[in-house]
């Protein structure tokens, strides 16, 4: 019995663990946490044919806030994501902060 619910009280313990599982730490400011854009999102973002904006001053990095120069544009169906491509790099983004979310490696 004592063996059981040791097993339980560690099971309690670790399912906040196994729930983060879903969500990645980004290379931006220490401590954002970002979950990872469904695929839908990232084939839409692949495929569609935007121009690029250029942002020399700027290092693209997940976590960085794009400045309020570049378009971000909506993700149809998704209201949580935004797009753009800056440097001629896609990239997915948070819409109201700018904040990048995924890079997308071509």
């Amino acid at each position: 019995m004592r063996v059981r619910n040791l097993l339980f009280l560690a099971a309690i313990a670790l399912a906040p663990a196994t729930a983060q599982a879903q969500s990645i730490i980004v290379d931006g400011p220490v401590g954002i946490v970002a979950d990872e854009p469904p695929d839908p999102v990232i084939t839409y973002v692949e495929r569609a044919p935007v121009p690029s904006v250029a942002v020399p001053e700027e290092d693209i990095v997940v976590g960085a806030v794009l400045p309020d120069t570049v378009m971000v544009r909506a993700v149809p169906d998704y209201e949580s994501y935004g797009y753009a491509v800056v440097n001629d790099t896609p990239v997915i983004v948070e819409p109201r902060t700018h904040r990048v979310v995924r890079i997308i490696e071509r």
